[in-house]
């Protein structure tokens, strides 16, 4: 959901750019989707993906839309700084997929360590929303790359 709002946010933005490129020169005008739009659509996997299962090629391949070379960890980067936050929804993520690997078949074990687990996932959530990240029916801010 966070990604799926991101990436409206970006649109919009792109959109209304694009509206204002129509008002000022009176034709339409192409304009390519944005980088983070771009990086949103195509290589949201770098986040949902589990770490583990990650195949990172160190190769770099040529990117019609970035229009230079650039491998996995360089969409990585580029994914992850898209917006502070991504990185720690993920680091969220990654602990509960661990956690449900140390206590497959062992629910008294995995009753032991859930509440630390939902403990530290609701501070760093919380600290999160409370930072501005998502509220319902609000925008989320975007950062403006200089």
């Amino acid at each position: 959901m966070f990604l799926r709002n991101l990436q409206k946010e970006y649109k919009a933005r792109d959109e209304s750019t694009r509206c204002e490129f129509f008002s000022k020169y009176g034709h339409q005008h192409i304009i390519n989707i944005s980088d983070e739009v771009y990086l949103l659509k195509k290589y949201r996997w770098l986040l949902l993906a589990n770490q583990e299962h990650l195949e990172y090629h160190l190769e770099p391949r040529y990117d019609r839309h970035f229009r230079f070379f650039i491998n996995t960890f360089g969409y990585e980067e580029k994914f992850l700084a898209l917006h502070p936050y991504i990185k720690d929804f993920r680091d969220l993520k990654e602990e509960y997929v661990r956690f449900n690997s140390r206590n497959a078949g062992n629910p008294l074990k995995a009753d032991e360590e859930i509440d630390s687990l939902i403990n530290t996932a609701v501070v760093n959530i919380t600290y999160s929303f409370n930072s501005g990240i998502y509220y319902a029916n609000t925008r989320i801010p975007l950062l403006t790359h200089s």
